[in-house]
């Protein structure tokens, strides 16, 4: 599987939809800096902060090791630098990759899930994720939020929010243009419909951003490890939920923490079960 790569469009029929695409591929280019993360997850002592050299040689070291075919090791070392709070979703993605190749499916699809979130267009991701996830992850929406999801998906939450900030004080100032140009027939026109164009921008990109947000917040997990477990009450003795025990990879909604280490979960096709909170890994 091959390492990140990163990735427009506007060619308007005429110029409101032009300078509304213009707000949004605006707002689309910006990633926000991460914080330097502390060497305790790396076992290193007395050395308060990463440094950037460190980050790189890390990363050369995951990197050659996976090329060398030691998938766990790279694994291990890419998950230990995003345990240390480099949340990027390169690492994740080499993660997944690592994880998959040294045989533990389900934190390779919680490491693609992640990176997911941050770069939702890039496609040797998606297609990864395609693979390795279990296909009981993936259930149609009904057709009438097809589009919507469709949509949806192409962004990023952040960049979501990103958008929403620029067509707001885009709109704020074409806005305030217009009043001031009172006398001004045309031009004044001509303002006030852009400004209600980039509204309209404004009010998709809330509604998504909202979707996508709630989406995001509720407790979603990836089943993991080489055998997980499913049963009809909280207890080692209870009933298996299936008859063919469920697989690492996927992903279930976590309803509520129970005492003893146990946690209700609703499985992908919306069956209620219970398992370990060991066997869950959080989104």
């Amino acid at each position: 599987m091959d390492d990140l790569t990163r990735y427009r469009r506007s060619s308007p029929s005429f110029l409101g939809i032009g300078t509304a695409f213009l707000v949004l591929f605006m707002a689309m280019g910006s990633r926000p800096v991460y914080a330097q993360a502390t060497m305790e997850a790396l076992d290193v002592e007395d050395v308060p902060l990463m440094t950037q050299y460190q980050k790189r040689d890390l990363a050369r070291e995951a990197h050659e090791l996976y090329f060398k075919g030691d998938y766990l090791q790279a694994a291990e070392i890419y998950q230990a630098l995003i345990d240390a709070g480099l949340d990027y979703p390169a690492f994740h993605y080499n993660a997944g990759n690592a994880w998959y190749n040294a045989g533990d499916t389900g934190l390779a699809v919680w490491h693609y899930e992640k990176a997911l979130r941050q770069i939702p267009r890039d496609e040797n991701l998606q297609r990864n994720l395609r693979q390795v996830s279990p296909p009981e992850n993936f259930r149609e929406p009904f057709i009438l939020l097809l589009l919507f999801t469709t949509f949806a998906g192409f962004f990023a939450l952040e960049e979501t929010l990103h958008i929403l900030a620029v067509a707001w004080w885009t709109a704020l100032l074409l806005f305030s243009v217009a009043t001031l140009l009172r006398r001004a027939g045309r031009p004044r026109r001509l303002i006030m419909r852009l400004g209600q164009m980039v509204m309209v921008v404004f009010l998709i990109f809330a509604f998504t951003a909202a979707a996508k947000a709630y989406h995001q917040s509720r407790p979603w997990a990836i089943l993991v490890g080489e055998a997980p477990e499913a049963f009809i009450a909280p207890r080692e003795d209870a009933g298996p939920v299936y008859d063919t025990p469920p697989q690492a990879g996927w992903k279930v909604l976590r309803l509520s923490i129970l005492p003893d280490g146990w946690a209700q979960v609703r499985m992908p096709d919306g069956t209620p079960a219970f398992v370990r909170q060991s066997a869950l890994r959080s989104l």
